[in-house]
């Protein structure tokens, strides 16, 4: 299976092993090729800017846009695969476990 790998980008902010704070320039691997997975934890997402498409297990695909709001909470199970269709800006917010 050819999945086209994306990356994301954040600034982490830390403090290490003798409190010093420090900053750090983060970039992770993204699979944008539409492999389903669940969501590592309950998260709320918010589209700022470009759009992405979600396909749920059942088969149902949305599309959310800017200004879209998508809770996460498919932390077991067969998940759900993304596709990015657009240069896309997220805010993503982890929830604590219900």
């Amino acid at each position: 299976m050819d999945v086209t790998m994306q990356r994301a980008r954040y600034v982490r902010l830390f403090a290490d092993a003798h409190g010093e704070s420090h900053f750090d320039d983060v970039e992770i691997e993204l699979a944008a090729g539409g492999i389903p997975h669940p969501s590592p934890r309950r998260q709320v997402f918010c589209t700022m800017q470009g759009e992405y498409e979600v396909t749920v297990s059942d088969g149902t695909t949305r599309r959310f846009p800017k200004g879209s709001l998508l809770l996460l909470e498919d932390t077991f199970g067969k998940g759900h695969a993304s596709r990015i269709l657009d240069d896309l800006l997220i805010l993503a917010v982890t929830l604590e476990d219900e």
